[in-house]
């Protein structure tokens, strides 16, 4: 079956395929970039930013977590190239669409250049080209294996020597790259639960401040309700039902149930983490609505939904912003956790929790296989790092209290 977003280049012999992830990731860039644009006219935003600037390291983490970013977009533009008959023309099905091979990503191809060719030309899974397990860096092969020729024990030499940077599984699939792919998954986790958490804060924490009375305690009962109920287990069961019913259809294809199923997490995500910031922006609008100007704007008989928009919302932006970017780190950390119980993104799409399960039997054996725990732990420690470290630049140069 034909993708819903798949759109063909015959003359080009590529078909340019857009996941509902892929839209969520060019939907945040373009908000981004949006934001940048609205802020740079403003004399407080760009105060702050020369404040975090002026910061070594929030600058270097800007520049690690746009690598992240790189990684992420490069991963998420995927294609199909067209099969060629043994004339080399294009070869089209009865209906006249182009036969393609299998899903990949610009990602993908920039790695089997770098990799020569660790990805078969027939799919975007990574092709062992290992026997077993193998040392970062290593020339030979981790465990010792009999000769069947000499009958003597030693380590067989890799096919690509030197080349695995954070060394092989017990497939002699690349740790390495593994991680590099499960970058996307855990960006896409964080950016779009991120999305779904904030209006909903924003509409349930203001209006709740805002109007009191009733209004607020409905509110106030549904956040409360709602952080009552274990998140773990909430999730696990939606997750359960809802990849039950996806694999029940037969006209999807694997890749877009896959991809389904990533975004369905991130709806569950979502909707199970607004409830912390939607006391903040309560609390803050409680105390901005008592300030005069919002006292003199009722006076003058300014509508409620413009005192909002105008007086309420630009006054608690500095607080969402802060809160959502320390969010992102723990989402991530998040989707981890759930791959590792394996109820998490499905088994097809790679991810840093799908490492960090399977590395559980190689630590407990002997010798120790340690790099893929290592490496999952480097790439988690760093992106949550730099996170936190942006984050709290961002809250003193946006915090009129912490400026001094």
């Amino acid at each position: 079956m034909q993708s819903l977003f798949q759109f063909n280049f015959n003359s080009l012999g590529f078909a340019y395929v857009a996941l509902p992830s892929d839209i969520f990731i060019y939907i945040s860039i373009i908000s981004t970039i949006l934001f940048f644009l609205w802020a740079k006219k403003r004399e407080y935003y760009k105060e702050a930013w020369r404040r975090v600037r002026s910061q070594k390291a929030a600058l270097i983490c800007i520049f690690i977590l746009a690598i992240y970013g790189f990684i992420t977009l490069a991963d998420s533009i995927h294609y199909r190239t067209a099969r060629h008959n043994k004339d080399g023309s294009i070869r089209v099905d009865t209906s006249g669409t182009m036969v393609c091979y299998n899903l990949r990503s610009v990602f993908d191809t920039i790695l089997a250049k770098c990799y020569n060719g660790i990805l078969d030309k027939d799919s975007s899974i990574e092709v062992s080209v290992e026997k077993s397990y193998s040392a970062p860096l290593a020339n030979n092969s981790f465990d010792k294996k009999k000769n069947p020729i000499t009958g003597k024990w030693g380590h067989e030499k890799l096919v690509m020597q030197s080349t695995h940077i954070l060394g092989t599984d017990k497939a002699g699939g690349d740790i390495f790259y593994k991680l590099l792919k499960g970058t996307r998954t855990a960006l896409v986790v964080g950016l779009i639960a991120t999305m779904i958490v904030i209006p909903f804060a924003i509409l349930f924490g203001v209006c709740a401040g805002y109007f009191g009375g009733w209004v607020d305690d409905t509110i106030q009962f549904i956040y409360v309700t709602l952080s009552s109920i274990p998140s773990i287990l909430l999730i696990s069961a939606v997750m359960l039902i809802s990849n039950a019913k996806m694999d029940k259809l037969s006209n999807v294809e694997n890749f877009i149930k896959d991809d389904t199923k990533v975004i369905l997490l991130c709806v569950i995500l979502g909707l199970v983490s607004w409830a912390s910031l939607c006391r903040l922006l309560r609390a803050e609008t409680l105390k901005i609505k008592e300030l005069d100007y919002v006292k003199a704007a009722k006076v003058l008989g300014v509508s409620s939904l413009s005192i909002i928009s105008k007086h309420i919302i630009p006054n608690v932006m500095h607080v969402i912003l802060i809160n959502s970017i320390l969010r992102f780190s723990g989402l991530v950390m998040v989707e981890a956790v759930l791959a590792y119980i394996n109820i998490g993104v499905p088994e097809n799409i790679y991810s840093w929790g799908r490492v960090v399960n399977n590395a559980r039997e190689q630590i407990s054996r002997d010798p120790v296989i340690w790099w893929p725990a290592m490496g999952a732990f480097i790439f988690m420690f760093l992106i949550v790092l730099c996170v936190n470290i942006l984050g709290d630049a961002i809250r003193d140069a946006l915090d009129p209290k912490l400026r001094t």
